[in-house]
């Protein structure tokens, strides 16, 4: 798979950074490009928006929701739809 294309995330929710040496503060509906994922749990990012926009730190990945490629677009795939009654 090439990688030529950015791997864009938005953020969920509110990260503080408490170690801001090598975290980057984001806020809910931030966006980031992912640069790397050195670990499961943290991504490296380089914030595009928000109040470190053009920053670049690690967060948690669960913090972020990776922006669908078109590897997997699914319009409405989990809604709870109107359709057969409980």
């Amino acid at each position: 798979s090439s990688s030529s294309e950015p791997v864009i995330a938005t953020v969920e929710f509110d990260f503080d950074a408490p170690e801001s040496d090598w975290q980057l503060a984001l806020d809910a509906g931030d966006e980031v490009e992912v640069l790397e994922k050195p670990h499961p749990g943290w991504w490296t990012v380089s914030a595009t928006t928000g109040r470190n926009a053009g920053k670049v730190g690690d967060v948690p990945a669960a913090f972020l929701l990776l922006v669908a490629d078109d590897e997997e677009v699914e319009e409405g795939g989990d809604d709870e739809g109107g359709e057969g009654g409980a």
